[in-house]
């Protein structure tokens, strides 16, 4: 027989359920009730005043702390202000935490009841009413009236958490060659720049790369890295407004393909692990100009070689290796990056009759993204460009008698736009971001 256990996850303990006894002036007569809920049960009440029950007694006004832990010895905390009934009561009407790490917080307070005039005691020792340049921390606020009744405020500044920013992924553009880091952007935690770093030639080293904007594009094109030739490692931190670095998270790492003709003129491919995130399979890819790109085979992800020996033929004959990782990754103000990829190896020299299809591959637009000047490279000395914004609106249409053509759309706006490369009546259509 089989027997099977179902394990549940209490809920975690609430202490917001609470009623408050306000103190008369100058006289500990204030309580606090607070009805647990959540946990387990069994519940143990520890007061900062010593009271060891639900209920605390006998309190003047002030600030006071809850511990409660249930039989699991899970543990909740809270905390609660009693003022006097007959003095004034404090409203918070914003609360502003640090931009940084620093002393940029503001606890902004109104003030009603009791007797004027008011004075002003924070718990940092400032007597103004609305607290400025404050740190992370905690802070209580009391005020007195002419009477001496006291009303009581506390809150916190968390400050902006700088956490450390994870690449989402690193691949291998397909036309330039260039790697490209990629990273999802996370907003309203205090990040002003990304810096990426790639590893040296010493082990476990890195040096930086250069440095992104916040309200950049989400990625960084490494166009100094030759894909064709190792795979690289690549880290990432966060600096804040303040020049605050956050800690580095795991590296990521480009696969790295090689190939080469053997026995019976079949093709071994041969390709190291991506590291970065969890996957299950490899899928091999292949060109041919007769067939074009196509998945041809897939295999767990401990494999790493194959052999082709299924080819239309040799000329013009290019592989990657595709994974996938769990969830994509969004380049914000671009597009999503579903899978990481390989370099492109090519096994031999292109055929003479395909030559404008691989002419039309090796086509290139560079720097993309840009502030809208990008140049536009192509194996061939007569050939046209279009570009069209993504509803097909043709835009400017050109032909260039050189290899590469400046083109200016600085007069646009920012966005995604397509631009088609001709070539003897072949085209390839590629996605420019202009900033």
């Amino acid at each position: 027989s089989i027997l099977v256990f179902f394990v549940s996850e209490s809920l975690p303990i609430d202490l917001s359920s609470a009623s408050i006894s306000d103190a008369s002036c100058a006289i500990a007569d204030g309580m606090i009730s607070v009805s647990a809920t959540g946990g387990v049960g069994g519940y143990d009440y520890l007061w900062s005043c010593g009271s060891t029950t639900s209920d605390a007694t006998n309190l003047a006004a002030g600030t006071y702390f809850l511990s409660v832990t249930d039989n699991n010895l899970c543990t909740a905390t809270a905390s609660y202000t009693v003022s006097n009934s007959a003095g004034p009561s404090i409203i918070i009407d914003q609360v502003i935490q640090p931009a940084c790490q620093g002393g940029s917080g503001e606890i902004l307070v109104s003030v009603t009841g009791g007797a004027l005039p008011y004075s002003y005691a924070w718990s940092n020792g400032a007597s103004s009413e609305d607290l400025f340049n404050a740190p992370v921390g905690s802070y209580e606020l009391i005020v007195t009236d002419s009477n001496g009744c006291q009303g009581v405020e506390y809150s916190e500044l968390f400050g902006v958490n700088l956490n450390a920013a994870e690449i989402c992924m690193v691949t291998v553009d397909s036309i330039s060659g260039a790697n490209v880091v990629v990273w999802n952007k996370e907003q309203n935690l205090g990040i002003s720049e990304y810096e990426v770093h790639k590893e040296t030639s010493s082990l476990n080293v890195f040096q930086l790369l250069g440095t992104v904007p916040f309200d950049s594009l989400s990625q960084f094109v490494d166009t100094a890295a030759n894909s064709s030739v190792h795979s690289y490692r690549y880290k990432l931190r966060t600096i804040d407004s303040c020049g605050n670095f956050s800690e580095f998270l795991a590296y990521h790492k480009t696969i790295h393909l090689v190939s080469n003709i053997g026995l019976n003129n079949t093709v071994n491919l041969v390709w190291d692990d991506y590291i970065g995130f969890d996957y299950l399979t490899f899928y091999i890819n292949r060109y041919h100009p007769t067939t074009g790109w196509e998945v041809l085979d897939s295999v767990a992800a401990n494999i790493h070689s194959y052999t082709d020996s299924s080819y239309p033929s040799l000329a013009g004959l290019e592989y990657d290796i595709e994974v996938i990782p769990t969830f994509p990754c969004l380049a914000e103000k671009a597009q999503d990056h579903n899978t990481t990829r390989s370099n492109r190896h090519t096994i031999a020299p292109p055929n003479a009759n395909a030559i404008d299809e691989l002419t039309l591959l090796n086509a290139r637009v560079q720097p993309n993204p840009s502030n809208g000047l990008f140049s536009i490279i192509v194996e061939a000395s007569n050939w046209s460009y279009s570009i069209l914004d993504m509803n097909g609106k043709l835009i400017m249409n050109e032909s260039a008698s050189a290899n590469k053509a400046e083109v200016n759309i600085e007069a646009l706006e920012a966005g995604i736009y397509m631009i088609q490369i001709s070539v003897e009546g072949h085209s390839v259509h590629k996605k420019i971001v202009k900033q």
